[in-house]
């Protein structure tokens, strides 16, 4: 099931009961090199205001982890993403005495020039720049989640052969 834009509000004006989160780390191929999306929060967030993120935020009771974070994405960012859901790892979220659980996943940009009113900037990093960043500057663990998932990509890419590959991206079904 999908939520229409009209249904999409930002977490600081209708958080849900019962909150949890997903989130992505995009990554796009070019012929030269392998890039990771960022952007930076706008300072008027309540949740990591002025940090760098990928993109993500609640899930709506209506929709699977992953159909959330295609969807966060698509509304946020206006692109289209692949999911790989067997890459994934689990986050925290600490804000006013809460601890908000979520789960991040890594993304395959598939189409799509992102943008987003909700960020100073979005843009396209080669992932040997990421090291460079320091760690402060990103939301949360976002800088070694985002290590970990797209080192996690390389040796998957690496090991695999092009069928097993194919199989491995395929959509996850919920049992």
């Amino acid at each position: 099931m999908s939520m229409t834009k009209e249904e999409h509000v930002r977490r600081e004006t209708r958080p849900l009961l019962i909150e949890v989160h997903a989130a992505g780390v995009c990554i796009r191929r070019q012929p030269q090199t392998t890039e990771v999306l960022l952007a930076k929060r706008a300072k008027d967030r309540e949740l990591f205001p002025g940090k760098i993120e990928s993109c993500g935020g609640q899930v709506p009771p209506s929709l699977s982890f992953q159909d959330a974070v295609a969807y966060h994405f698509r509304e946020e960012m206006g692109i289209e993403v692949h999911v790989v859901g067997s890459l994934c790892l689990p986050y925290t979220i600490q804000h006013k005495g809460l601890i908000i659980p979520g789960i991040r996943f890594l993304c395959l940009h598939k189409h799509g020039e992102p943008s987003s009113k909700n960020h100073e900037w979005v843009k396209w990093v080669p992932i040997d720049k990421l090291a460079f960043i320091p760690p402060s500057d990103f939301a949360g663990d976002m800088s070694a989640s985002a290590s970990a998932l797209i080192g996690s990509w390389h040796a998957l890419v690496n090991k695999l052969s092009r069928e097993e590959l194919s199989v491995a991206l395929q959509p996850q079904t919920e049992d």
